[in-house]
């Protein structure tokens, strides 16, 4: 799929963009289902990873289900970024660090693209590519109020 090629193209630019090395044994491929999460997990969470980035919720699940029964927790164990946002999310603890995308705007702008071109029949040529930024959503499976409470340890 394209998003998941510029998902991957994302995580890579931004290991580089703050001087981190990758490494292929912490990449594992998947197919946006639970199932694939579950098997990805299990490779790479016996390898002890600081972070994990998963690019979608149900691989998000699987992940942390094999997390569960490896005795390993978020953020405790491992931080965790997913991609994908939803509103009964919250009831997932810890609550989930996520990469959201503009899902209405991008909606909108397809419908009206859409229907521009329907309404100009005569008009043809190359598709319009357009790009929305995603939003970064920081909570707590990323392991910051870990990190919040071990600075404040620190200074006393």
């Amino acid at each position: 799929m394209s998003s998941g090629r510029a998902r991957w193209e994302g995580f890579r630019d931004a290991l580089k963009d703050n001087g981190l090395t990758y490494d292929p044994e912490l990449a594992i491929d998947g197919d946006y289902r639970m199932e694939s999460g579950y098997r990805a997990g299990n490779l790479l969470l016996s390898h002890r990873p600081d972070g994990v980035y998963v690019a979608n919720f149900l691989m998000t699940v699987g992940l942390l289900q094999a997390a569960e029964e490896m005795g390993l927790r978020c953020p405790e164990d491992f931080g965790l970024v997913s991609f994908d946002d939803y509103p009964w999310l919250s009831i997932f603890h810890p609550k989930l660090t996520t990469i959201e995308l503009p899902k209405y705007q991008l909606g909108q702008q397809a419908a009206d693209l859409l229907l521009d071109r329907i309404a100009d029949k005569e008009k043809k040529g190359p598709g319009i590519v357009k790009k929305l930024e995603p939003e970064l959503r920081v909570r707590e499976s990323c392991g910051f109020k870990r990190q919040g409470i071990a600075a404040t340890e620190n200074q006393k």
